[in-house]
């Protein structure tokens, strides 16, 4: 049977319902088990008895518009109504028969909140209704059932245990209710787990303890035989609780039938021992035929087909009972042979014993027999004489009877036999249907080992390549931290080449200091100090070429930093952190070049300087040294110029890098916001 689950299109949050197929029939019962019972609704709600808040909780529990929410609060508060015991009888009574429907249908729904306070509202209604209760079984326990089957493992625990608890409660079920625990029953065989499995066999001994001879006992035996197939330990103890109950009539019925055979063996001595001291009557008891209860003692099914034809079944008080068949599955063939097989042993044994002190018996007899029948011989030749035509017709009719009785019983046995070797037959052909399945079930078998061979190849050559994959993995981390230990060296010497550019700043700034002073004095010196001062300029010249070279120095290390940065970004983009250090290193760089642009600013200040002083101390008539000089210093300010120009290109470069450098940051954050 197909279900669906179907939701409401509207926004104000209604509960989604599991519904049946219309064309289907039910999953437990049929619609009209319960013609019999008085299923009409309670009647109308007096609003003289209920208060405003109790009727709109019952009206939101009937409204399908309701929010799920809205409806597990009006049903945490309507149970707490009908447990708080300060109700009248008629008002509880009133307000838990007009529920009934709404909690029936919330049971079908697929939140496990919902279902749970359905199941406990209804366990109150019932407590509260009791024998009111059982208008509203088929209402209530079709539902109960359906969800204790669901694949929701909370939803069919909380369904099960308000299954047996209603069951449990005394006048809650009535007795057409019992139909649908023998289905519920056979359901649970091929669709519940091993909890549905336990409920159904703890209700159904709790009901049969209660009223006993109510269930059909053929359709009880039949599920509990399948239900001997199921794995769990639990389970399998409560079918063998449950069968004991329901074998005990079985067990008198065979009592019965030894007593029968032994009956059998008594009337057929008795007229053994009869037949020489009286004329008999020639008369036979069909019930009493020594085949028929033997064969009936022997096998179980002749005993089921021998009672086709019989009425009643007699029981040790000397009461009938109505006859009952033995219907056995195919799955217990093979059982049941080996238990008639040790049966029939053992009742064999019995019997020989019995066989031997009877043969005895029926040899003395014999020879008694034969006595009496020379004796007898005698008698009839006399008699024979002496006989009218009545008693000649006497004779014939009591042949006749016999004969007829000798016909019945044979017609009987034959019948019997006729249908034993349909039930042959049948199981035949039962048995060819099952090697042919067991075949079918070989050859999948055999697939099925095949294919879990080509999945474990699979698994091994899948393993052996993340194993590859994590060595190589394992390797490049390795060669990651390689790289990170050379580049933290790298960091450490440059940083001990800024520390010494900033020593030679200060030794410069104090160069610088010391010329100022000295520019301050050459106001005072007479023009043959001139060629000092020139001597000294030749020292900034020097001075001068030093910066040049450690501009040049410090160009090339950008270059060799920005090779290495595009390095790294083709090979590890993951390593932000370096990035980061790289980007304050060229921040370092491009401090360093403004300080080096402050020196060279503040030494074109004291070239200017320089020039004043000389322009003031020049004589009338300038000599060559003057003019030397001067043409110097023209040479230093184009040097000075071109090393403007140059750091002007260095800042040019060192933006572009510090650019690259953030393009690369975002992309690397983008990509860690991605995984």
């Amino acid at each position: 049977m197909t279900e669906h689950v179907t939701k409401s299109t509207s926004n104000d949050g209604s509960t989604p319902t599991l519904e049946q197929d219309s064309e289907e029939s039910p999953l437990i019962g049929s619609e009209h088990d319960f013609d019999e019972i008085n299923s009409s609704r309670v009647q109308e709600i007096d609003p003289d008895e209920i208060s405003e808040h109790e009727k709109t909780c019952i009206n939101n529990l009937l409204s399908s518009e309701t929010h799920w929410s809205t409806k597990l609060d009006c049903l945490q508060e309507i149970d707490d109504v009908l447990t708080s015991g300060k109700l009248s009888k008629k008002k509880a009574i009133s307000i838990s028969s007009s529920i009934v429907e709404p909690l029936s249908q919330m049971l079908s729904d697929l939140r496990s909140s919902i279902v749970k306070a359905s199941s406990d509202v209804l366990l109150s209604v019932a407590k509260l209704l009791k024998e009111d209760f059982q208008t509203h079984n088929d209402q209530v326990l079709r539902p109960l059932m359906k969800s204790s089957f669901s694949i929701i493992e909370s939803i069919a625990t909380s369904c099960r245990i308000c299954l047996e608890d209603i069951v449990n409660i005394p006048g809650a079920i009535h007795e057409k209710s019992f139909k649908l625990f023998e289905e519920f029953l056979e359901d649970v065989v091929y669709q519940g787990n091993a909890n549905t499995k336990l409920t159904a066999l703890n209700i159904i001994t709790s009901l049969h303890k209660e009223r006993e001879n109510i269930f059909d006992k053929e359709t009880i035996l039949k599920s509990l035989k399948k239900l001997k197939r199921d794995e769990n330990k639990d389970v399998l103890i409560a079918v063998d609780n449950v069968e004991n109950l329901f074998n005990t009539e079985k067990t008198e019925t065979a009592i019965i039938v030894n007593e029968d055979v032994a009956r059998s063996l008594r009337s057929s001595l008795e007229e053994i021992d009869t037949s020489f001291t009286q004329q008999p009557s020639p008369r036979v008891d069909s019930s009493l035929s020594p085949i028929e209860p033997y064969m009936r003692h022997i096998t179980p099914l002749y005993l089921d087909a021998a009672r086709v034809n019989l009425d009643n079944v007699e029981k040790k008080d000397g009461s009938t009972s109505p006859k009952e068949k033995i219907i056995f599955t195919i799955e217990d063939v093979e059982k049941i042979k080996n238990e008639c097989i040790q049966k029939v042993l053992t009742e064999m044994s019995i019997l020989s014993a019995d066989y031997d002190d009877m043969e005895v018996r029926l040899n003395n007899e014999i020879r008694k027999r034969r006595e009496l029948e020379s004796f007898v011989q005698n008698y009839e030749k006399e008699f024979k004489n002496l006989s009218l035509k009545n008693g000649d017709e006497k004779e014939k009719e009591s042949i006749k009877v016999q004969y007829t009785q000798l016909l019945i019983d044979y017609s009987k046995i034959e019948s019997s036999f006729k249908e034993l070797k349909l039930r042959y037959d049948e199981m035949k052909n039962i048995n060819e249907k099952y090697k042919q399945n067991e075949a079918i079930m070989k050859e999948k078998l055999q697939s099925s080992v095949r294919e879990c061979k080509i999945y474990e190849a699979k698994y091994v050559k899948l393993k052996e390549h993340a194993e590859q994959q994590l060595n190589n993995a394992n390797i490049k981390l390795k060669e990651l931290a390689a790289v990170k230990s050379h580049y933290e060296h790298t960091i450490s010497t440059l940083e001990q080449e800024v520390s010494k550019v900033k020593k030679e700043k200060d030794e410069k700034d104090a160069i610088i200091e010391n010329l100022n002073e000295k520019v301050k004095k050459l106001s005072q010196v007479p023009k043959t100090q001139i060629k000092a001062l020139e001597d000294k300029i030749k020292n900034l010249e020097m001075a001068n070429e030093q910066l040049v070279s450690d501009i040049g120095e410090c160009q090339r290390r950008a270059l060799t930093t920005e090779t290495e940065l595009r390095k790294q970004k083709e090979e590890n983009q993951g390593l932000v952190s370096r990035n980061e250090e790289l980007q304050q290193s060229l921040h370092v760089f491009y401090e360093e070049n403004q300080k080096l642009k402050a020196k060279i600013y503040d030494k074109t200040n004291e070239i200017e300087a320089l020039k004043t002083l000389i322009s003031s101390s020049k004589p009338l008539n300038p000599s060559s040294s003057s003019i030397e000089l001067e043409e110097k210093l023209k040479k230093e300010e184009e040097r000075r110029q071109q090393l403007e120009s140059r750091l002007k290109a260095k800042e040019k470069e060192n933006k572009e890098l510090l650019d690259i450098c953030n393009q690369l940051i975002a992309k690397i954050e983008r990509n860690k916001q991605e995984e």
